[in-house]
């Protein structure tokens, strides 16, 4: 809506109930001033510069798409100042010059990203640096210096296109939720217009309602075989064995550190930091698991081994980071064991939870030592953390997985 603005009016202006409030200025043409329902006060302008029409990637002497550029906030910056600075770049747009190259915040997408991580992510949410790592392996690698205001709804279906295709079904859920808050802050932030990630229509992102099934004795006989010293190796070797042994998130093993191990204990210690409920897990190790993580490989830097070491347990560069690389591992097991496509990793928790529900332990136990969450009031008042009753189900249940690997 179109509304004669002044100094006086917008400092009196109030902030609507929710979301945000525009008007076209009345005396500047361009000219946007938006309020937010947080009471923030933006000055910005819409235009489309001469000769940025196109038609397959050719100049034309039409012009192009809308661009909102941002101007400044009220009160750093004044209503005189901003119809001046919007005069200007409409001039600009008029004489084909892009005027987004006078611009001193940034727009490109990896630049945009890491406003969105400092502003909203970061010491707000636990998973804050998982999900910027997320962003930044898939869509940044993707788009990282393009601007932001270029990228369609066709970009973010072919970036996602990708993923489904190479099996990262999990990944490509999650990035499409994370792009979708994204682009909603830029629009927000009057970075772009319109968020290229709204209304997203992709069936095959629909929550997955099967929730897995358990593997069969032959099937476990063969991964075992298969994830062994001359079948996967180190790292996805000894780590997908871990899963089967343990039934814990990949994420849970495959970022676990030699600091969470307590060897005398038999115990993995996963704070609460970088748990999925927020609260502090324990893994009971069975001896076999013991086993396994007393073989993994241990890197110093020394003056004779000068090369950078860190202590991830399962890692490709030497313990300073975890390893990647899980739907190539998943193929490989695949192709060793010729059951491709029978089940996923995530089964391996499915298979541990059937397992120990024949064995006759209670909900509360397997809830346990899966890491649920606990529901309802429970979640406040029960703080029984079943030590004794998991380390004795996973003693059983490891004993029972090998008896089958071992024929």
């Amino acid at each position: 809506m179109a509304k004669r603005l002044s100094e006086t009016g917008i400092k009196n202006m109030r902030p609507p109930a929710t979301g945000r409030v525009e008007f076209n200025d009345a005396i500047q043409p361009g000219l946007r001033f938006r309020i937010t329902d947080k009471g923030v006060k933006t000055f910005s302008t819409v235009t489309r510069i001469r000769g940025q029409g196109h038609e397959e990637g050719r100049r034309s002497t039409s012009t192009g798409k809308p661009r909102r550029i941002t101007l400044g906030r009220w009160p750093q910056m004044s209503l005189v100042e901003a119809r001046a600075k919007a005069s200007e770049i409409l001039s600009k747009a008029r004489a084909g010059e892009d005027p987004r190259g006078d611009r001193d915040d940034g727009t490109s997408f990896a630049e945009a990203i890491d406003r969105w991580f400092a502003a909203e992510l970061k010491g707000r949410l636990r998973s804050a640096d998982e999900i910027h790592r997320a962003v930044k392996r898939h869509a940044v690698e993707a788009w990282g210096r393009r601007p932001i205001e270029t990228i369609t709804k066709e970009d973010v279906h072919a970036l996602l296109d990708t993923l489904v295709a190479e099996g990262l079904i999990g990944a490509a859920r999650g990035l499409r939720r994370h792009l979708v808050t994204f682009f909603g802050w830029a629009v927000e932030r009057g970075l772009i217009e319109t968020s290229p990630a709204a209304r997203l229509k992709r069936r095959d992102l629909a929550p997955n309602k099967n929730a897995g099934r358990s593997l069969t004795n032959d099937e476990i006989k063969r991964l075992w075989k298969a994830t062994g010293d001359d079948g996967l190796g180190y790292p996805f070797g000894a780590l997908i064995r871990s899963l089967l042994l343990t039934g814990q998130r990949r994420s849970e093993w495959g970022n676990a550190s030699w600091p969470e191990i307590d060897l005398g204990k038999a115990r993995l210690e996963i704070p609460a930091a970088r748990y999925k409920t927020g609260r502090d897990h324990i893994v009971p190790l069975a001896p076999r698991v013991v086993e396994i993580v007393e073989a993994l490989p241990r890197w110093e830097t020394t003056d004779d081994d000068p090369d950078p070491s860190g202590e991830f347990l399962f890692s490709g560069r030497r313990g300073v980071t975890p390893c990647s690389g899980w739907s190539k591992a998943k193929s490989k097991l695949d192709e060793l064991t010729g059951d491709a496509g029978a089940y996923r990793l995530h089964d391996l928790r499915v298979t541990c939870e059937t397992r120990l529900a024949e064995f006759g332990h209670s909900r509360e136990v397997r809830d346990a030592v899966l890491g649920h969450a606990q529901q309802g009031v429970s979640a406040l008042y029960n703080k029984y953390d079943f030590l004794a009753e998991k380390t004795a189900a996973l003693t059983e249940y490891s004993e029972h997985i090998l008896e089958i690997a071992n024929g």
